[in-house]
């Protein structure tokens, strides 16, 4: 009978573990990050590029910002894009009598395989 022991150093893949755990988190910030700050920008030129109402866009299109959502810590976190200006729903859908002038809608469209990419390279680098 040939037997074969072995100890493991409980220590040693616990401090493992957590540093690849710490490391696909912080990856995952980092590639969220990227995608929002892509969309953020995609936003802001259709924006600034879109026809319709000649009016100055730049207040509007500067207001367009980024919030991170939840911690590493926590386990969860997401990024959200968004504006606080009462002119982002009637431009990008309209109102009764006038035209939608869409410009989130089509940046997502437009780059959602770029920000999965963002994201996902920046997982695929953890070692």
């Amino acid at each position: 009978m040939i037997s074969v022991r072995t100890k493991l150093n409980s220590k040693s893949l616990s401090a493992s573990i957590r540093a690849t755990e710490r490391a696909i988190g912080e990856a995952t910030i980092a590639g969220g990050l990227k995608a929002a700050q892509r969309l953020r920008d995609a936003i802001r030129s259709n924006a600034r590029h879109r026809p319709g109402p000649t009016v100055d866009t730049g207040e509007y299109v500067a207001s367009w910002k980024i919030r991170k959502n939840g911690s590493l810590s926590a386990g969860v976190t997401s990024w959200s894009v968004f504006t606080n200006d009462p002119a982002g729903p009637p431009l990008e859908f309209g109102r009764i009598g006038s035209h939608p002038y869409p410009h989130v809608q089509v940046a997502v469209d437009e780059n959602r395989d770029l920000m999965i990419n963002d994201y996902s390279s920046t997982l695929r680098a953890v070692q």
